[in-house]
């Protein structure tokens, strides 16, 4: 499993402080659902378990329960960073600089397209996926929040496969229309970030020419 990064640091202080009453108040039977939830679409563990399969393509059975797994142990390790955090004289340093951590986190996080099963589930978890999840629970299938991923994601991908028509031209449509979305933002961050380097080297030489007025001595 790999280590926390920097980037997702920020992404948890940033839930410390958007879930601040829910920590107060210790309501971890809401808390954690809701961590686990933005950290895997932020963060897929497929992603880091299988970076050469796509998060469309069905895993074998073996690499189902090895991607729970791998979910579970993440889980935990959040959930020891969050408990780490809790104590009272690190929470009191924090409390001076949780606005700019949230900002920060907003500003630098790192977004990407959905994939069409994402999408599925998106606009379908409750009609269609939520009723056959929440059989397989029931029928002790899925005995672990991490298995419960894991049969999320199977179950919206085969629903997907045999799914309308109309259906799937519609979450095609989504899907490039936020490939191309994400596409035009890259393209606007780049051009962003040349600009700036313009102005930058502008600055200098406005300000090189400048010195060529002054005395040399």
């Amino acid at each position: 499993m790999s280590r926390i990064t920097g980037d997702q640091l920020e992404f948890l202080e940033a839930q410390e402080v958007e879930q601040r009453k829910l920590l107060e108040t210790k309501s971890f039977a809401k808390f954690w659902p809701l961590v686990f939830e933005n950290w895997f679409k932020r963060y897929p563990e497929h992603v880091v378990l299988f970076p050469n399969i796509p998060m469309d393509q069905p895993l074998t059975k073996a690499q189902e329960d090895e991607l729970g797994v791998a979910i579970q142990k993440r889980q935990t390790k959040i959930q020891g960073w969050f408990r780490w955090r809790m104590n009272a004289s690190r929470v009191k340093r924090a409390a001076n600089r949780q606005q700019p951590n949230l900002m920060s986190a907003l500003a630098s996080g790192k977004s990407r397209a959905q994939n069409k099963v994402e999408i599925y589930s998106e606009k379908f978890f409750t009609q269609k996926v939520k009723p056959l999840l929440d059989a397989e629970v029931a029928a002790g299938n899925v005995n672990s929040r991490g298995g419960k991923l894991v049969a999320g994601r199977r179950i919206c991908h085969n629903l997907l496969e045999n799914e309308d028509e109309e259906v799937i031209a519609e979450i095609n449509r989504i899907y490039e229309a936020e490939i191309e979305a994400e596409r035009r933002k890259r393209s606007e961050e780049q051009e962003k970030g040349e600009e700036t380097d313009r102005d930058a080297i502008a600055a200098y030489i406005m300000l090189d020419t400048t010195n060529f007025n002054e005395p040399w001595c």
